[in-house]
């Protein structure tokens, strides 16, 4: 951003901070996730996507009818990064079934999270300065890197903003399971096995997967 930096310190800003790249322990917003079960979920308004069909980038209501993982996650974080490939098995797993996997991040540099990923070492790394355009250029080096076949949703700064309170988004990655009428059934944070294992199980039940 052309702005000096103790501009966006604002309360806000860095309690979004915290949240996209805060300790691994961050708690997650409980009383928002509540209030969200059993809700419409909030629709989201990217300004970049890859791996979507056709040139415009998808509204979140485009997905009705199926059964949608919706899974926020930043670059910089190794745990979100790890989460991608839980997002891969059940894509691949569940696809031909009804569901769909859309994952939502945020523009680093707009956050104090300017970074660049080396494909060769499979690192990311923070850097002094970057753009918009820059931000995106390494979301798809990382995409194409890792083979992510399903639609990564980049949300523009006050986009990211509304998105994330509504949502309750306090540590990542966060899952959201939302069934094929497009309201909330099961939110989860991290990547441990009970949180893991509930996401799976919330796709089974919606998908009409018998044991």
């Amino acid at each position: 951003m052309n702005r000096p930096k103790w501009l966006g310190v604002t309360l806000v800003g860095l309690a979004l901070c915290l949240a996209w790249g805060g300790p691994p322990t961050a708690s997650a917003d409980e009383e928002t996730h509540n209030a969200l079960i059993g809700k419409p979920a909030p629709p989201l308004k990217a300004d970049f996507a890859l791996n979507t069909a056709g040139k415009t980038v998808p509204q979140l209501a485009a997905y009705k009818g199926k059964v949608v993982l919706l899974t926020f996650w930043s670059m910089w974080r190794p745990t979100s990064r790890n989460a991608m490939l839980d997002l891969q098995n059940w894509r691949k797993e569940f696809q031909d079934k009804g569901l769909e996997v859309v994952a939502v991040t945020l523009y680093p540099s707009e956050f104090g999270h300017p970074l660049r990923f080396n494909p060769e070492t499979d690192k990311v790394t923070k850097v002094k300065d970057s753009t918009a355009a820059n931000d995106r250029k390494q979301v798809r080096a990382f995409a194409t890197a890792h083979g992510l076949p399903f639609p990564l949703l980049m949300l523009p700064e006050a986009e990211a903003h509304r998105v994330l309170k509504v949502y309750g988004v306090a540590s990542q990655p966060q899952f959201v399971v939302i069934d094929r009428k497009g309201v909330v059934r099961l939110i989860r944070v991290g990547t441990k096995p009970p949180a893991l294992n509930a996401v799976e199980e919330e796709i089974k039940t919606l998908l009409d997967i018998q044991k």
